[in-house]
C-alpha cells in the first residue's frame, strides 16, 4: 500500500489542493495561483510553529500496538462520530490495557 502522505500520491494530493501536506518538504507544492490559495499557504506556514510530533515510546508496549489503537479511534473522532471526551476515554482505556498487558508479560 502506498502512502497518501509521500511519493507520487502525496505530491498529486498536494498539487490538487486537497489539504496541507503532511511532509514539510512538500509545502512549496501547495497551489498559490489565487489570492485565496496564497493566503491559505501563508496561514499554513505560520501554523507550522505550533505543530509537533508526538513521540510514543514505552518499554512495555510496541509502538505498532499504540499506533493500531490510535488508528482505530481517531478516524471516528475526525468524522464526528465521537466527541473529544469520548475519544480521550477510549484512548485512555485502550492504552492502559496495552500497558497492563506489557507489565504482565514482563512479570511486573
Amino acid at each position: 500500500m502506498t502512502s497518501a502522505c509521500g511519493g507520487d500520491r502525496g505530491r498529486k494530493r498536494v498539487l490538487a489542493g486537497q489539504g496541507p501536506p503532511t511532509l514539510k518538504p512538500m509545502l512549496p507544492l501547495v497551489p498559490q495561483g489565487s489570492a485565496f490559495e496564497t493566503a491559505s499557504y501563508a496561514i499554513q506556514r505560520n501554523e507550522l510553529q505550533y505543530v509537533s510530533v508526538v513521540h510514543i515510546a514505552s518499554p512495555l508496549v510496541l509502538n505498532t500496538a499504540i499506533n493500531t489503537t490510535l488508528a482505530k479511534d481517531f478516524p471516528r473522532a475526525i468524522s464526528g462520530e465521537l466527541s473529544v471526551g469520548v475519544l480521550a476515554a477510549l484512548l485512555t482505556r485502550d492504552i492502559n490495557a496495552l500497558l497492563a498487558n506489557g507489565k504482565k508479560a514482563l512479570g511486573k
